[in-house]
């Protein structure tokens, strides 16, 4: 059903224009709270990880990890056309 989604345009547009539309919403985070963000969201490293990367104790790396998925959720929140963009991808790869 996934290869199936991913050849049809109109899914490939929502996928453009969401990548778009998330990639602006976690541009607009601070930076420290956004490095710590896509490390853990977007690369998949844990806590401890993101501190020794980013040469920050255990404490504020997760403080910039709670605050940078707060802010972002904030933002989706806030952000209609995120989730009907997420609902038709779902729809579409059913």
């Amino acid at each position: 059903a996934a290869d199936r989604a991913s050849s049809r345009p109109d899914v490939e547009l929502t996928r453009q224009r969401l990548f778009a539309r998330l990639s602006g919403h976690f541009q607009a985070i601070k930076t420290d709270r956004r490095l710590p963000l896509v490390l853990s969201v977007l690369q998949g490293y844990s806590v401890p990880e993101i501190a020794a990367i980013l040469d920050l104790s255990l404490d504020t790396a997760k403080m910039r990890l709670r605050r940078g998925r707060r802010d972002l959720l904030a933002r989706l929140k806030n952000d209609p056309q995120c989730g009907e963009a997420l609902r038709e991808l779902v729809r579409c790869a059913g």
